[in-house]
């Protein structure tokens, strides 16, 4: 078959109906030649039995069937059966399609599907950027896209295959994904709801799942699919874009030389795992600054549970591993504040943010539109099923640069060696935590103007004993209800060395200003149209992150508002820690700490050495991130 092009609206309601009419027109075809079949019996006994001698029955043989298939062009809108307006669209060009199987066996089929081109994109209607549309694409550098599929379904088809080796023994599918380079933009919860529509909207209607919830689909998911699948995946380059949010131009661009994946789904209640290895890896973020001094290689492992799969919610949780044996990272106090927001209104936001804002309040009547907000894109009640997420990241030398403005101008250094960094995102407990520890920990004062001075290594051994491995705790938490944040640090047997000007510059590196949200911008115009002109208020004025230029007004209509505070308390602790305080008295420096003096002599003032426990607290108001206490 030949077709110059081919559009598919999918709406998993309506192909849904579609097998039901299907299976209701089969099952009653099958009774009809049932009882055509034994009207045929009862006329065949009735009559005398005559034998041929001569007569041969013929052998039974079985045929191959192939499909052979050309596309010019396809597309497929995959529309939400909630509006039936498209979600995601799915592109195609110069698509060839050869099907393989024997008539009457259904259970051994193989499939090769090569595309010119390939293109996966979110749909126009929400708030998402232009360029975070495409979610899969053709990456920047490359002129053609290719995308070469290879299916084997069935023990016999598997076995025949020449990919997976001894991997594929247990499996009854198995398939081979190539690409060319290509570029994948991660907005977190588009990607998970395209996940869920293609199990529950795509699959689950093709399966003909007419389930009514998203638990009895699941139910019915498992006793019907009790085999195990096997996927591989190579491409030549890799682009990952990773927003700071759906609607901000900022974000972080990873590059991968070679990628290769392997991703196996096993039966029950056990998930699916990928495994991914990335070769000459760099990153950089919006602005072009390279933030890894040299490309690294990596490996990274995925563990997911089923969401309604039995036990606790960290043994459902899902699990990221990511190994890394050396790098360098420079981070600018940009890149700090974009990481700490990505985290916020990318990683852990559960707007897609795939459809304008829709207001949710009512009367508690039962609408239309209060049964359709029951149920999700992919046509199934909706369950808020709220999973938790462990990342676990393992470095066997970590070196970091925290930077001013740019990558060029360094603050401090750190160094050390097997490192391990896990971070939690708990939304059941409206928390994010991280817990950092780093052996043999070497901070160095980095900064141009420290360059001639006597002390410039803030922490390091304080014995010359190299069979002690001195061990750094760092734990992090945030509230994500008050916005508070808890950070603790634990030191060893350390020499600290306390330099007030640089503690200065670290405090105003770790600040972070409040991102202007979509959210907060609906909130305002919404507050701005309900203003009377009779009202008294307070305007605001909050400097924004992205520029000294740029700034944001906040009316308030309520008069004399208690602004919002947000606390950061900050806890450190030790063994038998050597603590260094140094004289900046003579120090020619600038900032609160400048001094009248020339002399850049600096003289040791202090030691004290014991055990060490030290806490303080820090207010800050939460809309503009002034300091009041």
């Amino acid at each position: 078959a030949k077709y110059t092009s081919l559009f598919i609206n999918w709406n998993p309601s309506a192909i849904k109906t579609l097998f039901a009419a299907k299976s209701s027109l089969l099952d009653f075809k099958a009774r009809a030649y049932s009882t055509y079949e034994r009207m045929s019996n009862l006329q065949q006994e009735a009559r005398p039995t005559v034998v041929d001698q001569n007569s041969t029955s013929p052998a039974h043989s079985s045929h191959s069937i192939f499909i052979l298939a050309q596309m010019d062009s396809l597309e497929i809108s995959l529309n939400s059966a909630k509006d039936d307006l498209p979600l995601f669209t799915l592109t195609m060009s110069g698509s060839k399609v050869n099907h393989h199987n024997l008539e009457g066996d259904d259970n051994n089929s193989e499939l090769n599907l090569e595309v010119g081109d390939f293109r996966l994109q979110s749909a126009s209607y929400g708030k998402t950027l232009d360029k975070y549309r495409t979610i899969l694409g053709l990456a920047p550098t490359a002129s053609t896209s290719l995308l070469s599929v290879k299916y084997f379904k069935g023990s016999n088809a598997v076995h025949s295959c020449e990919i997976g080796g001894n991997d594929k023994l247990e499996c009854e599918a198995c398939g081979e994904i190539r690409l060319s380079p290509m570029r994948f933009v991660h907005v977190h919860a588009q990607v998970f709801t395209l996940i869920e529509y293609v199990t529950e909207g795509f699959f689950g209607a093709i399966s003909a799942s007419v389930a009514s919830s998203a638990a009895l689909a699941l139910e019915a998911a498992r006793a019907t699919s009790t085999v195990e699948k096997l996927f591989f995946i190579t491409a030549s380059g890799f682009d990952f874009v990773l927003p700071q949010a759906a609607y901000s131009a900022k974000h972080f661009a990873f590059h991968a030389g070679s990628f290769t994946a392997k991703y196996r789904s096993h039966e029950g209640n056990i998930g699916s795992e990928a495994s991914v290895s990335l070769q000459d890896v760099s990153l950089s973020c919006g602005q072009k600054m390279p933030m890894v001094a040299s490309p690294v290689s990596m490996s990274i492992t995925v563990r997911m549970k089923p969401p309604f799969s039995p036990g606790s919610e960290d043994e459902r949780a899902t699990r990221v591993d990511v190994s890394i044996s050396r790098i360098r990272l420079l981070i600018a106090r940009t890149h700090y504040a974009q990481a700490m927001h990505t985290i916020d209104y990318n990683v852990s936001e559960h707007d897609a943010f795939l459809r304008e804002a829709q207001d949710r309040s009512g009367d508690g009547r039962i609408t239309v539109n209060t049964i359709i907000q029951q149920i999700t894109h992919a046509g199934v009640e909706y369950i808020e099923v709220i999973k938790r997420m462990y990342i676990n990241f393992h470095i066997a030398e970590l070196a970091v640069e925290l930077c001013s403005k740019t990558t060029d101008d360094p603050i401090i250094s750190l160094a050390a060696v097997n490192t391990t960094i896990l971070m939690k995102l708990l939304p059941d407990q409206k928390q994010t935590k991280a817990q950092c520890k780093l052996h043999d920990l070497v901070c160095d004062d980095r900064r141009p103007l420290s360059t001639d001075r006597t002390f410039r290594r803030m922490i390091g051994r304080s014995s010359t004993d190299v069979r002690e491995n001195e061990v750094f705790l760092l734990n992090y938490s945030k509230n994500t209800l008050d916005d508070s944040r808890n950070i603790e640090a634990k030191l060893g047997s350390s020499q600290v060395i306390l330099l007030p000007d640089l503690i200065f510059e670290l405090l105003h590196f770790i600040k972070i200003a409040p991102l202007k949200t979509y959210k907060s911008m609906i909130s305002m115009q919404s507050l701005a149209s309900s203003v009377q002109p009779s009202d008294t208020g307070t305007v605001q004025v909050v400097l924004a992150d992205d520029g000294p230029d740029e700034v944001e007004a906040c009316f308030g209509s309520v008069p004399g508002p208690a602004q919002a505070l947000k606390r950061t308390t900050y806890r450190m602790e030790s063994d038998n820690m050597r603590l260094v305080l140094v004289d900046l008295g003579n120090l020619e420096s600038s900032g609160p700490f400048a001094s009248t003096k020339k002399n850049l002599a600096l003289t040791e003032t202090i030691v004290v050495q014991g055990q060490m426990q030290a806490n303080f607290e820090m207010v800050n108001e939460r809309a503009s991130n002034f300091t009041a206490e």
